[in-house]
């Protein structure tokens, strides 16, 4: 009989046990049930919040609850151990007193489970919708790319054939008026492409696409280009030009060209901004270090100045100073931004001092490499002028076989006679598939290529001519609309050895023509 009891009482009390947790799990298909519904039901901020609010309570009471949970499930198992070691009398209330802290301790992780799932799944909702704001981004921006290379080529193109005519124009005899039309003619074609250039490069900036190229500085060459280049609006506006450089270390090394490009824009600004006047360029060194140069270039004018409120934003993309002023002298606004960029790319600030009346001093750092090997020399080449070019090319390289190819009849008229008149004797090609078929059959001493052709692309008019024998070391040389330096790596890839980007001055023409004929 008293078996007979304690085992009904086990049973009992495993009953007992058993509904508790059969309870347990019920409450947490429900809870997991709310769960879903809420999901469904709410915008992902609000369960964002529900996700938060209720782990924040829940885990306070659940800090208290794991306490005794744990408490509970030491007594469970210290009662079971007992138990095994001394088999004592059956305790109907001690069993259900296990059983209830056991479920108590099973529901005090639910709720912690449920907050935590919603929580994940509101982190995986926002993670989506960061990928897809990501993606559209990416898209906006390859879609901008495309648009300014497309554009680019557009403008550059039409641009190539007015530059290349005028200066067809002015090398033949004119009247005093006709050459002045045909030297405004060429300064509105510079004007056109500058700001051209202004539009790619910071866009390029603002992308991460610019890379610089290191190489060899010269800073007082790179003075000398900008003076040079503002020579004829300086007499115009009777400005000296004056520059002042320290004793420079050799072996300085950075992008030369982006360096002339900063310093040109704050020379240009101060001649077109200065009448009856001096513009300085001064050089400072700031920081030396064995391994590096911190240079400050500094930019004087003694023009009409800057209020202080001007100076804030002058260096924003598409800010301009004084309306007035910038509609009379021109400009994109532009110029400034590029340097600001440029200088920060190049590790270095920029800034301005200036007083109304007074003149302005705009500068801009940047940080070089210092090298053990100096700086190259100036090429001979570099340093001559049109006139002076073409006597040496007809002079060494007369008679010389030269093939043009380009689908535009215009530009490849002007090429064609650019490169006559120094002598050359020339052939063209008014697509890729003629020019494959004249390079297979001729021996030609230098390609010059058009790349975006109709009928077959420059770059695989290049490769064909490579697969023959005549073609196979020729060198090529494309002539190209696309400014952009991302396909530089293509272009190379499939033979070529050196990129023009168009307008081609004549005296960037000579100079490439000069490199690759053989002597």
């Amino acid at each position: 009989m008293k078996e007979a009891a304690r085992t009904g009482l086990s049973v009992l009390g495993r009953a007992l046990a058993t509904s508790r947790i059969e309870a347990v799990w019920l409450f947490c298909l429900v809870v997991w049930a709310m769960g879903f519904l809420l999901d469904i039901a709410t915008p992902p901020d609000i369960r964002l919040v529900l996700a938060y609010l209720p782990s924040v309570a829940l885990a306070t009471w659940y800090i208290g609850r794991s306490a005794g949970a744990i408490f509970a499930t030491a007594s469970v198992a210290a009662r079971v151990v007992d138990q095994i070691r001394a088999p004592q009398e059956f305790n109907v209330v001690s069993e259900a007193v296990d059983a209830l802290l056991l479920g108590g301790m099973l529901m005090a992780f639910i709720p912690v489970l449920w907050s935590t799932r919603i929580y994940l799944r509101a982190l995986d909702a926002q993670s989506r919708e960061l990928r897809m704001a990501l993606l559209s981004a990416d898209a906006a921006n390859q879609a901008k790319r495309s648009f300014l290379v497309n554009i680019s080529h557009e403008i550059r193109t039409p641009l190539h054939a007015i530059t290349g005519l005028a200066h067809l124009v002015k090398s033949q005899p004119l009247s005093t008026q006709q050459a002045e039309w045909i030297g405004r003619l060429d300064v509105a074609g510079q004007h056109l492409l500058d700001l051209i250039e202004s539009i790619l490069d910071i866009s390029a900036i603002d992308a991460g696409r610019l890379e610089l190229r290191e190489g060899p500085v010269d800073v007082c060459k790179i003075i000398g280009d900008v003076f040079f280049m503002v020579t004829e609006k300086a007499q115009i506006n009777r400005v000296l030009l004056r520059s002042s450089v320290p004793v420079l270390p050799g072996g300085i090394v950075g992008d030369a060209i982006r360096l002339r490009q900063a310093m040109l824009n704050l020379v240009t600004n101060a001649v077109k901004f200065t009448e009856d006047g001096e513009v300085d360029v001064m050089v400072d060194i700031e920081e030396r270090e064995p391994a590096w140069i911190r240079l400050r270039f500094n930019v004087v004018d003694t023009g009409c100045g800057v209020s202080p409120e001007v100076q804030a934003r002058l260096f924003n993309a598409f800010e301009m100073g004084d309306a007035a002023l910038s509609r009379r002298s021109g400009g994109t606004g532009l110029g400034l931004a590029i340097t600001r960029l440029l200088a920060e790319k190049m590790g270095g600030t920029t800034g301005v001092r200036s007083a109304i009346g007074q003149g302005s001093v705009f500068w801009f750092t940047v940080r070089l490499k210092v090298a053990d090997v100096p700086p190259e020399s100036r090429s001979e080449s570099e340093s001559e002028d049109l006139a002076s070019l073409q006597q040496r090319m007809s002079a060494l390289h007369s008679h010389r076989r030269v093939l043009v190819v380009d689908d535009d009849p215009v530009n490849l008229e002007i090429a064609c006679h650019l490169l006559e008149l120094s002598g050359l004797s020339v052939d063209s090609a008014n697509g890729g598939r003629s020019a494959v078929e004249l390079a297979s059959v001729n021996r030609y001493d230098l390609v010059l290529m058009d790349i975006q052709m109709a009928d077959m692309d420059g770059l695989e008019a290049t490769r064909q001519i490579r697969k023959t024998s005549l073609g196979l070391k020729t060198p090529i040389v494309a002539m190209t609309a696309n400014a952009f330096g991302a396909e530089n790596d293509n272009y190379l890839e499939s033979g070529i050895d050196e990129i023009l980007v168009k307008p081609v001055r004549p005296q960037a023409l000579y100079q490439c023509v000069l490199k690759w004929l053989p002597s």
